[in-house]
């Protein structure tokens, strides 16, 4: 790749926080796109990519450890007929286009063509993905996760992950984004989920049994069109090890007539284990209750000027409560 072209691409990378890189990649939905025919003339042959699986194909490419980053075309959606495993560390994903919270057109995004279990896996550490759209459902009810996590230390940013296949969001044990024991992992500016395709009972962001994780969620929102009342945005397994999710600036909105009866399902939450941390900028939409009563003490909420009681008195400003909605 000569140096200009590296010019050209430097401001993405300083825009995801990438400090340095290693060997620079192409992926893209065609070469006969404008943006595969234009950049299939500043990449090394052995460096772009194009067509289905492109993405694993660029993958197999990259060497662990060295902070390769993969561009990803805009012009159309880059197809995958099985599963991406990403098990190699500190790796780096960036899509090309605007990033527009919720928008999945005219921006990169990765789309399965055919029905696939798992669509991504994330098992190395250190990795990133930023600034495109993680798609998942095929046409049938294969579906049962778009994300699994279960590397260390990896990082999501500007990213819309959804599902857009009915028959998979109605598989009771479907879970769009499902966390394993993957320590410190961490979303800013990520939109889940979508309010067109019905949800039955499954969950949006699953912390799987016997894990150890410390999660952040800054500025992300959480949207779906539940058709079950048992659906649920947050499901801790239980067996959750010690650890603390944050939650800053997260919205969570059911966009349905079907209430969901809690919108938190925490039988994995307890004292010497894990605890969900929301501040004041967190809502709740199209719930009957955040979680069940017994499960309260483990969920906490900063009310800015409320007391212990649920008054205004203020007494109790700038600390945190747990969340009670019969007294608040």
């Amino acid at each position: 790749m000569s140096a200009r072209s590296r010019d050209l691409l430097s401001a993405a990378l300083t825009g995801a926080g990438i400090m340095g890189a290693g060997e620079l990649y192409f992926a893209c939905h065609a070469s006969t796109n404008a943006d595969g025919a234009y950049w299939k003339d500043w990449f090394d042959t052995d460096k772009y990519f194009a067509g289905a699986n492109c993405i694993s194909s660029a993958y197999n490419a990259m060497e662990t450890g060295r902070h390769d980053v993969l561009f990803l075309g805009a012009a159309a959606g880059i197809s995958n007929t099985a599963a991406i495993t990403w098990a190699k560390d500190q790796l780096h994903v960036v899509g090309m286009g605007a990033a527009m919270p919720g928008q999945r057109s005219y921006r990169s995004r990765v789309n399965p063509s055919s029905d696939i279990a798992t669509a991504w896996t994330i098992s190395g550490y250190g990795n990133s993905f930023h600034n495109f759209a993680m798609n998942h459902g095929g046409g049938s009810t294969a579906g049962t996760c778009l994300l699994h996590v279960t590397g260390a230390r990896n990082w999501f940013s500007d990213m819309h992950m959804a599902c857009y296949n009915s028959s998979d969001a109605t598989v009771a044990a479907y879970s769009m984004v499902k966390l394993g024991d993957c320590s410190e992992v961490g979303f800013r500016n990520v939109y889940f989920g979508s309010d067109s395709i019905t949800m039955a009972s499954g969950q949006m962001l699953e912390y799987t049994s016997n894990t150890t994780i410390r999660a952040v969620y800054d500025n992300c929102n959480w949207v779906m069109n539940a058709a079950n009342a048992a659906a649920l945005f947050i499901h801790v397994k239980p067996g959750a090890g010690k650890g603390t999710s944050i939650f800053k600036r997260s919205l969570f909105l059911n966009n349905s007539a079907t209430a969901l009866t809690v919108a938190i399902a925490s039988s994995g939450l307890h004292n010497t284990g894990h605890m969900l941390y929301f501040d004041s900028a967190t809502a709740f939409g199209g719930v009957t209750d955040v979680c069940a009563a017994a499960e309260e003490s483990y969920v906490w909420f900063h009310v800015p000027g409320i007391d212990s009681s649920g008054g205004s008195g203020g007494a109790f400003h700038g600390l945190m409560r747990n969340f009670d909605h019969t007294s608040g």
